[in-house]
């Protein structure tokens, strides 16, 4: 039997949810290029409190979403939030 230190549900990556509202509202456009990305992992928190938020390295936006949909499976939730 394996135990896991957590109760964090394993979540596939095809199932995270990207919602680009937040940055649509910022800049009226879609998220794209090459850039640090950051994202609000599970709720909005990261949009009120940057202490909340991921950050990625320098990368592209797609490299980028890989990496925050990784981080979503590691915390267990199917939403993430593009923060602009």
């Amino acid at each position: 039997m394996t135990q896991t230190t957590n109760n964090t549900k394993k979540v596939a990556k095809s199932s995270i949810t990207v919602i680009t509202s937040l940055y649509w509202r910022e800049y009226q456009r879609e998220p794209k290029g090459r850039g640090s990305w950051a994202f609000s992992i599970g709720d909005k928190s990261g949009y009120d409190d940057a202490l909340k938020a991921f950050f990625t390295n320098s990368m592209t936006y797609r490299e980028a979403v890989k990496v925050a949909k990784e981080e979503a499976q590691k915390r267990g939730t199917d939403i993430i939030y593009v923060l602009p």
